[in-house]
């Protein structure tokens, strides 16, 4: 049998009995119609209902209410009532009872032995377990032939009861530990996923510390940096439950400079009656009931903290939390090796290639800079859509290289003064797809050759070299041909002159929409005067005089 105990804002306690195989909804508000009244400004009119939810489960459900219902202190949605909940809502209190008889009893087993069943296998801890559940079913009904043939009193009835509830409790504890078990190796299963998927620190750390946040039933999470200049932290990533910590330094500065000092793992239950952090403002000011830390290390060596925190009363962290808490931590060591190594390869090649596109733009004089400074523009562009790190780096390597294929083209084509003829500009129109040749052998290149190839095609479909039309061009190819064009138009060649930046900028938005992507002109328009991209523009016209000094 079920019970509810309440005591009201006004202190007022009573009961409430559920009644017992068969549906029910029991309606909760601060309405007359209720069936439980709380007189309480906190709650709504009607703010919620405990109903059935099948098998004599009793569930307790939100029903858009201002305030919200917390059980056990966590704010909840719909939630499955166990027995000993304590429910509040607004300023009242609900605690949820679930008296044993013998069919529960038998039913909690059944029920258990289920829930085993289907989340482990059977081999060590389990068979224990396993053989736990068969002893206690057994005796039940054994202990059941007994009752049926009233040679058992009443005493011996409530004391062997009793003994099943506590025995079933080292059960429950028994199964709670296996499940928790599970459960970190399942996430931590998916951690290790997410790492070979991950190149950007950034990725790996938030999407990673949202799962241990789930593991550990923790509130928020912290990734924290040392800065040596500053003797302080810099926190890099700060997460609540699948969203953004609004203030980053809300965090236990105490706690997460001991961790770093004394380069270890820490747990702190009840911080606030913890001597060595007692007199932190933020445990008291941030409400932390519970804490736990450990030091993020760079080729064996300490570099930051990664902290998370408990802010509603319950259990604190304990030693198996520990464990899978230095597990990820361990991950996260790795992973931030395994990704700066990554990025120092990455900006090693970008040198080698900057320095290659340089070379190549050096076979004529007029295009000297060009083709890093189309990087720049194109980069620009690409922020400004809303593009992330991963695509802006192979946009940097595209435009790069994106007239690497001119290196196949004759020198006095390229330089010829007067108009070309139909030939000629049939040659100039091969070096994309000369320029995807040369690149395709190279692995680590292969994901950046869309620039390369259709940085001439138009928005129309009136471009080379296979006519591709709208959104069938590359994104890549699409930014770099904005970029591209703005930066030709601004230089001097051998058959004409700079243009004026204010033509230049008209010319690409008359084009819109024929020539170029519309969305991407419009993004190159809020960034082309900005101080950034104008400095870029600058050092090309620093260039273009050189040129006409010459």
């Amino acid at each position: 049998m079920a019970r509810l105990f309440i005591k009201d804002v006004n202190q007022n306690e009573y009961t409430y009995d559920i009644p017992e195989n068969t549906d029910f909804t029991i309606e909760i508000g601060r309405f007359a119609t209720n069936d439980l009244i709380f007189n309480d400004a906190k709650v709504s009119r009607n703010h919620a209902v405990i109903k059935s939810g099948g098998k004599n489960d009793v569930v307790i459900e939100d029903l858009e209410s201002s305030n919200g219902i917390f059980v056990n202190g966590r704010r909840v949605k719909l939630k499955l009532l166990e027995n000993n909940d304590e429910v509040r809502i607004g300023d009242n209190y609900i605690f949820f009872k679930r008296e044993a008889s013998e069919n529960t009893l038998i039913s909690s087993i059944n029920e258990l032995k289920k829930s085993v069943d289907i989340i482990v296998d059977s081999d060590g801890k389990e068979i224990k377990l396993e053989k736990k559940l068969n002893f206690l079913g057994a005796n039940m009904v054994k202990f059941a032939k007994h009752i049926q043939k009233n040679d058992v009193s009443k005493d011996q009835l409530q004391d062997q009861m009793k003994k099943y509830i506590s025995y079933l409790g080292v059960i429950k504890k028994d199964f709670i530990k296996l499940r928790k078990e599970y459960r970190s190796l399942y996430f931590l299963n998916r951690i290790s996923a997410a790492i070979s998927n991950i190149v950007e620190t950034r990725d790996f750390f938030s999407s990673s510390l949202d799962i241990i946040l789930n593991l550990l039933d923790a509130q928020r999470g912290f990734i924290m940096f040392y800065n040596n200049e500053r003797n302080d932290f810099e926190v890099k990533i700060a997460r609540q439950m699948d969203t953004e910590v609004k203030n980053v330094e809300s965090f236990s500065h105490n706690i997460v400079r001991f961790v770093y000092e004394n380069d270890k793992t820490l747990i702190v239950n009840n911080p606030d009656k913890d001597n060595r952090f007692t007199n932190g403002k933020s445990v008291i000011e941030f409400n932390i009931k519970a804490a736990m830390a450990g030091v993020l290390k760079y080729k064996g060596e300490k570099t930051g903290v990664i902290y998370i925190d408990r802010q509603v009363d319950g259990d604190g962290f304990d030693d198996t939390d520990r464990k899978f808490f230095e597990s990820y931590i361990n991950h996260c060591s790795l992973t931030f090796e395994r990704v700066k190594l990554f990025s120092e390869l990455e900006d090693s090649y970008l040198a080698s290639i900057k320095v290659l596109a340089n070379v190549l733009d050096a076979k004529d004089p007029y295009t000297h800079g060009h083709s890093e400074r189309v990087m720049e523009y194109s980069v620009a562009i690409a922020r400004g859509v809303g593009l992330g790190p991963k695509d802006i780096k192979n946009i940097e390597f595209g435009a790069l290289l994106h007239d690497i294929g001119k290196v196949g083209v004759d020198i006095n084509i390229l330089n010829k003064p007067g108009r070309l003829t139909d030939e000629e500009f049939e040659v100039i129109k091969t070096h994309p797809a000369q320029g995807f040749e040369i690149i395709e052998p190279i692995k680590f290149l292969q994901d950046k050759f869309a620039a390369i190839k259709y940085h001439h095609e138009r928005w129309d479909g009136k471009g080379y070299p296979e006519g591709l039309k709208g959104e069938d061009i590359p994104l890549e190819a699409r930014i770099v041909a904005v970029a591209d064009t703005f930066d030709a138009m601004t230089s001097t060649r051998s058959y004409r002159k700079a243009l004026e930046k204010g033509v230049a900028i008209e010319e690409i938005k008359r084009n819109s929409g024929t020539q170029f992507d519309p969305r991407l002109v419009d993004a190159f328009m809020k960034v082309v005067n900005k101080e950034n991209v104008t400095q870029v523009w600058t050092r090309g016209q620093e260039v273009q005089k050189k040129i006409g000094d010459e």
